[in-house]
């Protein structure tokens, strides 16, 4: 599966079924691998979004619930902390761009009062957005 695998397409290979303008809910594998597909209206794939549980990590080895000095120390200088629009206001992410695709780890903000600081080292990654790069978290042009 990448970017330009359409939901048609995978809803066919039985990882997803319909869902609303803002995903598709998954099944089978993709559920057992806590994958959430984002889809557009017109059913490209916006992003694909690791949730806890799940056993899956990056190519680099980066996974949910580790620390952020550790994905730090794994994605070192190629690393960015970023401020991104979201449905709650603007928050903290660590991001990791390749070409016009971004990785974006976003953590667990228990006890936070300002979501917009860096997101500390002891804090542990809670889900893993792959997508096009964009300055926010909506998909699909608004969810």
């Amino acid at each position: 599966m990448t970017l330009d695998t359409s939901a048609e397409e995978l809803i066919q290979l039985g990882l997803i079924k319909e869902g609303n303008e803002c995903g598709h809910d998954p099944v089978g594998i993709a559920e057992e691998l806590g994958i959430h597909i984002e889809a557009s209206p017109d059913g490209d794939i916006d992003a694909v979004v690791i949730l806890e549980p799940s056993p899956l990590r990056t190519e680099a080895g980066a996974e949910l619930g580790m620390d952020f000095a550790t994905l730090r120390e794994i994605y070192g200088q190629s690393m960015t902390d970023e401020i991104k629009e979201g449905n709650g206001g603007p928050f903290s992410v660590t991001v990791v761009r390749e070409g016009a695709n971004e990785m974006v780890f976003v953590g667990g903000w228990e006890g936070e009062t300002d979501m917009t600081e860096r997101i500390d080292d002891k804090a542990t990654v809670g889900t893993i957005t792959i997508r096009e790069a964009s300055p926010d978290m909506f998909a699909g042009g608004g969810c």
